[in-house]
């Protein structure tokens, strides 16, 4: 006697159940896992807010590589998925294996797929050796190198080359990004690549070159602000600004670097008023510690003690507002030029305030950046005496 006889289940009842079945054991299916990018990043902590968001970038476009790879070969799924959950769990040695064994299968067909080497090494890199920038570049060189013609790849290998002090191979490497970048008519991505290019010409002296890049990429930031007039828009505009007056100011020429800065403090501000996110508001508590810079290097002192001024408050707010250690961390720039500032201005007791809110906060920095923190401050305290 068969089960549907027994129970009085005709076949259309038995087949029902099946199906019922299935879609139970589909719905409780574990889903796909994701790279958990934010909690790594508070987790590692220590990092300046242009750090993180570079790593935060790098981490999305891995994201994107992963998932590429599990819809175009679904039989990597569970090499993949551990790849990730070692990455989420601070398991690096099991997201190291489960990319091998990924490399494994493409070692029978490497002709065919290129592209999936390229995207696992790529992750090996940034997954595996995240701050390893010794083992990172060659993972992420050759990722390069096969990926042929994919921008950030090239970007990618030349900021870890940039690390490492290694100059002209980066500069090689953001010149083969920046030709694709035209080529391909991407003319965000030639900005990028052309502000790459252009830090790589300032840390080699060549001051004029990547001056001229500057101005080049501030001209298609403000065809793109005009055109799209989006937050992102924007933002790249004032970046562009603060990096056309930094290469005046490096060459001594305050005036153009001044107008540069005022610029940038006007579209953050902006920003600030519009958005009021963490990262508009550290954009713009930047934008005034630069305007305060210029003024200190110009000697008026008094206007570069306002500036910061306005860039303490902010990160006095973000602070109160996320009190992680790297907001403490970013307070410590404006406290540190307050209180010297302070003293040029003849104002020793706000410089010992600031001094001493300096000292509550330090021990409550990131472990990395305590005693650099201790040494900085450090410096000031004989000044600080009657």
């Amino acid at each position: 006697m068969n089960i549907g006889t027994k129970y009085g289940i005709g076949a259309l009842g038995i087949l029902a159940i099946v199906v019922s079945l299935v879609a139970v054991m589909r719905f409780t299916e574990r889903p796909p896992s994701e790279l958990e990018i934010e909690g790594y990043l508070a987790k590692i902590g220590g990092l300046s807010v242009d750090a993180a968001e570079a790593m935060r970038q790098q981490l999305q476009r891995t994201r994107s590589d992963l998932t590429e790879m599990r819809e175009d070969h679904p039989d990597w799924a569970a090499e993949i998925d551990a790849a990730i959950r070692g990455f989420n769990e601070s398991e690096p040695q099991q997201t190291d294996a489960a990319l091998t064994k990924i490399e494994t299968l493409i070692a029978k067909r490497r002709n065919i797929l290129r592209g999936e080497e390229a995207k696992t090494k790529r992750a090996r890199a940034t997954l595996v050796y995240p701050f390893d920038y010794a083992r990172a570049e060659p993972l992420l060189c050759d990722a390069a190198a096969l990926a042929e013609t994919r921008f950030w790849y090239w970007i990618e290998c030349s900021r870890v080359r940039r690390k490492l002090g290694l100059y002209p191979p980066a500069l090689a490497a953001t010149q083969t990004a920046r030709s694709l970048a035209k080529a391909q008519g991407e003319a965000r991505n030639f900005e990028v690549a052309g502000d790459d290019l252009g830090d790589l010409l300032v840390i080699e002296g060549r001051y004029e070159e990547a001056a001229k890049l500057f101005e080049e990429g501030l001209l298609t930031a403000r065809e793109r602000s005009k055109s799209l007039g989006t937050p992102d828009a924007l933002r790249d505009l004032s970046v562009s600004l603060n990096k056309v007056g930094d290469a005046a100011r490096t060459r001594g020429d305050h005036a153009a670097a001044a107008a540069a800065y005022d610029e940038s403090l006007t579209v953050r501000r902006q920003l600030s008023d519009q958005l009021g996110t963490p990262d508009a508001l550290r954009d713009l508590a930047v934008s005034n510690e630069r305007v305060g810079d210029l003024h200190s290097e110009n000697g008026d002192f008094v206007a570069a003690r306002e500036a910061y001024e306005r860039s303490h408050a902010i990160h006095r707010d973000l602070m109160d507002r996320i009190g992680t250690p790297d907001a403490r961390r970013a307070i410590m720039i404006p406290l540190h030029r307050l209180i010297i500032t302070a003293l040029q201005t003849g104002d020793l007791p706000a410089a010992r305030t600031y001094y001493a809110q300096a000292q509550t906060l330090i021990p409550k920095l990131h472990p990395l950046h305590i005693e650099e923190a201790r040494a900085a401050f450090a410096q000031l305290a004989p000044h600080l005496k009657e």
